[in-house]
């Protein structure tokens, strides 16, 4: 298993959603999106603290914190955590592209990427593997857990 790996980002923002949002534009893999929403995520607290909040994208400062970790069968759901299982390519955006952050709040998970336990993840983690474009261009698909929070900072 690969070590854990952990992200924290702040942003201003009218709420959790739009926090979580802004978040994952900012780290989009289209670079358009990503040089016009950037400048509203954050890698230290004192950044967007310097920087301030605005009319848009709202009053409130929010740290929103993801880990993600290789998932095996014997990997734990972690509990009353928000998290998923998930699998994907390496790619730190190809993980966390299809998460909806308050899915484990509203009762489940979308059943088409993200899954409450880690057995369906690694089997559609071996399909997409063994898919002829996948072996073609050398794409392996991994299955991972990926947990967070998004709160707001006092």
């Amino acid at each position: 298993m690969n070590a854990q790996e952990s992200r924290t980002r702040f942003v201003w923002s009218d709420s959790p959603s739009m926090a979580w949002g802004l978040v994952l534009l900012a780290e989009s893999s289209d670079s358009d999106i990503t040089q016009k929403f950037s400048p509203h995520a954050h890698s230290r607290r004192e950044d967007a603290e310097t920087v301030g909040p605005g009319p848009w994208p709202g009053p409130t400062l929010y740290r929103i914190t993801r880990t993600s970790v290789l998932a095996d069968a014997s990997t734990p759901a972690p509990g009353e955590r928000d998290y998923a299982f998930v699998y994907s390519t390496h790619s730190w955006i190809s993980r966390w592209g299809n998460i909806d952050f308050d899915a484990h709040r509203s009762g489940g998970h979308n059943r088409l990427s993200a899954f409450s336990d880690a057995a369906e993840a690694i089997e559609l983690a071996r399909h997409a593997t063994e898919e002829d474009r996948s072996r073609y261009e050398g794409i392996v698909f991994r299955a991972y857990l990926l947990t967070w929070s998004v709160q707001a900072v006092e």
